[in-house]
């Protein structure tokens, strides 16, 4: 995998962003609230969004940017809701897609950098990747 492909794949991550927005802000798309299954949705759409960015960015700025981001995106679909029939935003499901987050950015984290360790993603260590601040899969040994 190539630098671009990694700059792509942060692409796709804007493109799961805004859909997760459509989604969260479409009447008709209210996920079940019975039993705090509604909770449980926001956790891991979070998650998923969260560790795209954790895996990828090498440079702990990058990577702070990335969450803001995701926290603003969360508590401006939380506000937004408050004006959509039939939807209703609340200071615990941005808790949620707070819990999302955090999680999702530490095992992002221990997943790169067991990447790294292994050797099979390049990262400070090797000195690649710093000057873009994006973590880049080692190319795989000659064959002989």
């Amino acid at each position: 995998m190539t630098t671009t492909t990694i700059r792509r794949l942060m692409i796709l991550w804007l493109v799961l962003v805004a859909v997760a927005v459509v989604l969260s802000l479409w009447p008709a798309m209210a996920p079940p609230g019975r039993h705090g299954l509604d909770k449980v949705a926001h956790i891991v759409a979070f998650f998923g969004l969260a560790a795209i960015p954790a895996v990828v960015l090498l440079r702990r700025v990058a990577l702070g940017l990335a969450l803001l981001f995701l926290l603003a995106v969360g508590a401006g679909i939380e506000f937004a809701q408050t004006s959509i029939p039939g939807r209703q935003g609340s200071a615990v499901d941005m808790l949620a897609n707070a819990a999302g987050i955090l999680v999702g950015a530490l095992i992002g984290r221990l997943v790169a950098a067991a990447g790294r360790y292994l050797g099979l993603l390049s990262g400070p260590a090797d000195g690649q990747a710093m000057s873009t601040g994006i973590c880049v899969p080692n190319p795989p040994a000659p064959h002989k």
